[in-house]
């Protein structure tokens, strides 16, 4: 249980460091923020834990990393990777948002990012069994400033809007891909080659607020956001249920946030779950549904 007094990069020791060791043993990982809306879930992806680990991968000075970064809104796939293809459409707190780093997130004027022409991704089944993503950009950064920049950029394209609870509220899921790239295999003294690992991959995942409608005050568009979100953390539930419980099926094709995140969701993987409340007593019920969750 982490609280004021506790320094960010305590939590990213305990939080995240470890699935970032099973990444460079070849492992797919991924980290979850999740909680009740405006209670520091992008804050904490995109300001803490997302900067350390580029600082942690950036250790040595061969390395490189391949990023991608999507958002799931309404069941559809965005990238934010790829620059906006309706930008008119924009209202002017998002137009301006491509001069706005990831630590300005948090501090919006407060007026609504509309959905723009965001270059759309397709999730399709692989002959193997698994899960591809078509269209999706992925950029290769080889330092910790290259990364931050790129991510930088796909913050400030996320989907956000005004509610009663919060005015700057996530109404996507995000998920930002890391892959570390492996050199080729050292010659060794004998004339025999290291063992190649295949490089493993980290998921982070900014999951969008859950709320209850009648408190967020959310309607039309906004309610529509909603629904899909509760109902994707929903399914996203089931999922680590079922895994936890070994079930012989796990229903990772009921949404595109558990589809997207198929290859991190398997019985064995380490995942791990930061939840974030809010300490008003008003909120007592969400804090404790979140828990639960």
């Amino acid at each position: 249980l982490y609280d004021g007094s506790d320094h960010d990069d305590t939590v990213v020791e305990e939080v995240a460091v470890p699935l970032l060791e099973a990444v460079q043993a070849g492992e797919k990982t991924a980290l979850f923020a999740y909680g009740q809306t405006g209670t520091g879930k992008t804050y904490n992806v995109w300001n803490i834990i997302l900067p350390r680990l580029g600082e942690m991968l950036f250790r040595s000075s061969d390395a490189s990393v391949r990023v991608a970064c999507l958002q799931i809104y309404n069941e559809q796939l965005e990238d934010l990777l790829a620059p906006s293809t309706d930008s008119g459409r924009l209202s002017s707190s998002s137009s301006s948002s491509s001069s706005m780093s990831s630590s300005s997130l948090g501090r919006s004027s407060g007026r609504e990012n509309r959905s723009s022409g965001r270059e759309k991704v397709r999730s399709v089944h692989t002959a193997e069994g698994g899960n591809a993503l078509l269209g999706l950009r992925w950029v290769c950064c080889t330092s910790a400033a290259q990364l931050r920049a790129t991510l930088d950029g796909a913050a400030s394209r996320r989907q956000t809007s005004v509610t009663r609870m919060n005015s700057c509220s996530s109404r996507a899921h995000a998920v930002v891909l890391l892959q570390p790239e492996r050199a080729a295999p050292e010659q060794l003294d004998n004339g025999m080659q290291q063992q190649h690992v295949e490089p493993g991959a980290l998921a982070v995942v900014d999951l969008a607020g859950s709320e209850r409608i009648k408190r967020s005050g959310a309607s039309g568009r906004t309610q529509r956001e909603a629904i899909a979100i509760n109902a994707s953390l929903h399914a996203l539930s089931n999922v680590i249920s079922a895994l936890a419980e070994r079930h012989a099926h796990v229903p990772v094709r009921d949404s595109k946030l558990t589809m997207v995140l198929e290859g991190h969701l398997r019985r064995g993987a380490r995942l791990s779950l930061l939840v974030c409340l809010s300490p008003a007593p008003r909120h007592l019920g969400e804090s404790l549904a979140s828990l639960e969750f």
